[in-house]
């Protein structure tokens, strides 16, 4: 099966004792946005964002899983059953995500 990483980072994934690590295929499906500024609070604007078609998520194509943001799956999860996102996070002692254990469809 081919996973083909969607997104600018790479994707840790641990594996009991070995870490695979998937890097960015250098496509990187997105979601549209539009912000509109509905406000300012203490000087800082607040926008509403409307989100729109989804971007750079290559057709389906057999044997071969994409991994995007939770945002790209959630846009697409009544018409594919090939896009999942990151799941089971590891951080560090900071909080900082190192990698997943998993990944997950929406």
């Amino acid at each position: 099966m081919n996973i083909i990483n969607l997104t600018l980072h790479d994707i840790n994934i641990v594996e009991k004792d070995d870490l695979r690590v998937i890097p960015p295929s250098g496509m990187v499906a997105r979601c549209e946005t539009e912000k509109v500024l509905i406000g300012n609070v203490n000087g800082i604007n607040i926008y509403k964002i409307k989100y729109g078609d989804v971007t750079g998520l290559p057709p389906m194509n057999k044997n071969t899983i994409y991994i995007t943001s939770a945002l790209v799956a959630q846009a697409v999860k009544d018409v594919r059953n090939d896009v999942f996102i990151p799941n089971d996070f590891m951080r560090d002692d900071k909080g900082v995500i190192k990698g997943c254990k998993s990944l997950a469809q929406v």
